[in-house]
C-alpha cells in the first residue's frame, strides 16, 4: 500500500511545472498539494490500494473531486500531524520537466 507520492504532471502551470505530493492519513484519506497552482485538497473518496496514488490523485483532482484542505495548513490538528508540511517538502523536491519542443 502506498502511502506517499510526489510527481511531476508535465504540466505548464509554471516555470517549474506542476508538482504534486499527496499522502494517505488515517489509512483511507489522501491529502494532496499542488504547489504550484497553490491549491491542497481531500479526496472525496476513500483512498483505493488497488490504484497507484498518483493516478487516483490526478483523476480526482481533475474532475474536481476533493475537499479544500485548508485545516491542515491552519489549524493545530494539522500543524501537529506535519502532513502539509510534509507535501511542501516532498512536492519541492520535484524536478523540473522538460522543456516542450
Amino acid at each position: 500500500m502506498e502511502q506517499s507520492a510526489s510527481w511531476q504532471t508535465g504540466r505548464w502551470y509554471s516555470e517549474m511545472g506542476q508538482r504534486v505530493a499527496a499522502q494517505v492519513i488515517d489509512g483511507t484519506k489522501v491529502v494532496f498539494l499542488d504547489i504550484d497552482r497553490g491549491i491542497d485538497g481531500i479526496l472525496d473518496r476513500p483512498y483505493d490500494d488497488s490504484r497507484s496514488l498518483r493516478s487516483q490523485v490526478m483523476e480526482e483532482y481533475d474532475w474536481n473531486r476533493y475537499t479544500g484542505a485548508h485545516r491542515l495548513r491552519y489549524t493545530d490538528e494539522g500543524r501537529r500531524t506535519g502532513v502539509y508540511q510534509d507535501l511542501l517538502f516532498d512536492a519541492a523536491l520535484v524536478p523540473k520537466p522538460k522543456e516542450p519542443v
